[in-house]
C-alpha cells in the first residue's frame, strides 16, 4: 500500500472519520475496489455523485496517483446539502425513534472551498457543482469504470443510476452508499425500481461490528 494512502487511512482511524463520514471500513472497500478496476484495465473514468467533505474522493484520487493511472475523477455535488425529501424517503416511526440524525433539506451542506482543502495537492479530478438534475444529463464522462453513488435520497439515487448505468463499462464497479439503510428507505426503493430489469444483482455489504455502516455494489455485466 502506498505510504500516502496508509497515512490517510491511519489518520481517519485515529480521529474517527476525520474527513469523511464514511469511516475506515468503507474506505477499505473503496481502496480494494478501485485497485481492482485499474488492475483489470476497465475502460473509463471514476465518478462520485455526492461528495460532501471529500474523504472518499481523496482516497480514490490517492489510489489513482499511486497506480499512475491516467484516469480522471469526476466529482458531483450541489454544495447546498440534501434536496427536498419525498414520501419515499420517510422512515417508519419506529426507525425514527432510533435515529441519531433525522435527514432534512440542506443537511450535509458544505462549501466547494472545503472540498478543495481536502483535495489539496491532488490534480486528477474535476468538480461539477450543481443539483444532479443539472449536471448528470450532460456532464458525465462517456465511459465509467467506477461509480460511487452517495445521494442519500430516492430522487438523487434514481437520477444517479439513470445517468451512470448506461455509461458503465463491462467490469465496472458501482458502489451504492446507504443501501439497506433503514433510515434512508428511498435509496433501496430507487435501486429496486431501476435494477428490476437489469442483469446485475446488487450485493449488500454490512460494515463494522454493529453493522451501522452499509454499502451495496454491483459489477457491470
Amino acid at each position: 500500500m502506498d505510504k500516502y494512502i496508509r497515512s490517510f487511512l491511519t489518520q481517519e482511524a485515529i480521529q474517527e472519520k476525520a474527513i469523511s463520514p464514511n469511516g475506515i471500513y468503507r474506505h477499505m472497500n473503496h481502496y480494494h475496489w478501485a485497485n481492482q478496476v485499474i488492475d483489470r484495465k476497465v475502460e473509463g473514468d471514476f465518478v462520485e455523485l455526492g461528495v460532501y467533505l471529500g474523504g472518499t474522493a481523496k482516497l480514490l484520487a490517492l489510489v489513482m496517483n499511486w497506480k499512475k493511472s491516467n484516469k480522471t475523477l469526476h466529482l458531483y455535488d450541489s454544495f447546498e446539502g440534501l434536496p427536498e425529501l419525498t414520501d419515499e424517503d420517510e422512515p417508519s416511526d419506529e426507525i425514527k425513534s432510533r435515529m441519531e440524525t433525522l435527514f432534512k433539506k440542506g443537511l450535509f451542506e458544505v462549501s466547494q472551498q472545503r472540498l478543495s482543502q481536502t483535495m489539496r495537492r491532488l490534480h486528477n479530478y474535476i468538480v461539477y457543482p450543481g443539483w444532479f438534475s443539472e449536471t448528470i444529463p450532460n456532464k458525465l464522462p462517456d465511459k465509467i469504470c467506477y461509480a460511487h453513488l452517495d445521494g442519500d435520497l430516492y430522487s438523487s439515487m434514481l437520477e444517479s443510476l439513470e445517468g451512470v448505468y448506461p455509461r458503465l463499462s463491462p467490469g465496472a464497479i458501482c458502489v451504492i452508499d446507504d443501501y439497506d439503510n433503514e433510515g434512508l428507505p428511498g435509496v433501496n426503493q430507487a435501486v429496486s425500481e431501476f435494477m428490476v430489469d437489469k442483469p446485475e444483482r446488487v450485493e449488500s455489504m454490512f460494515i463494522g461490528w454493529d453493522q451501522s455502516s452499509i454499502q451495496g455494489f454491483f459489477v457491470k455485466s
